[in-house]
């Protein structure tokens, strides 16, 4: 089960973005200067037995401005990180918390700022 789709629709519920032009699942469009990267990176093995399902998801931003980049994940953490018990579309989701901390990962070939999470999601 992938819920990276249900985890885009949550964040632009919360007016983070908008799924489409600024948080966008999959990869980046090198047009776009300012986004959100939502992609699934695999996760434990589920637990049958309980229908439960564990899916690992790094988050990132690409931004012209540093601080801005990294002030829009941090919106993204501050929505995400400890949240449990939410309805979803397709799932629900018992908790999600993060990974790794708000990490700077450089510069992409247009200068652009780029930052990154990782979370693991239990729906």
């Amino acid at each position: 089960m992938n819920i990276v789709e249900d985890i885009a629709n949550y964040l632009a519920s919360k007016n983070v973005g908008v799924v489409g032009q600024d948080i966008i699942i999959g990869s980046l469009p090198d047009t776009l200067d300012n986004g959100i990267m939502l992609t699934g990176i695999g996760g434990n093995t589920p637990e049958l037995n309980y229908r439960l399902f564990y899916q690992n998801i790094e988050i990132w931003t690409r931004n012209k401005k540093t601080e801005d980049g990294f002030n829009k994940l941090k919106s993204v953490f501050d929505e995400l990180h400890l949240l449990s018990n939410v309805q979803t579309t397709n799932a629900y989701i018992y908790f999600i918390h993060s990974l790794s901390d708000l990490e700077s990962a450089g510069r992409d070939l247009n200068g652009r700022a780029l930052h990154k999470i990782i979370i693991k999601a239990l729906s």
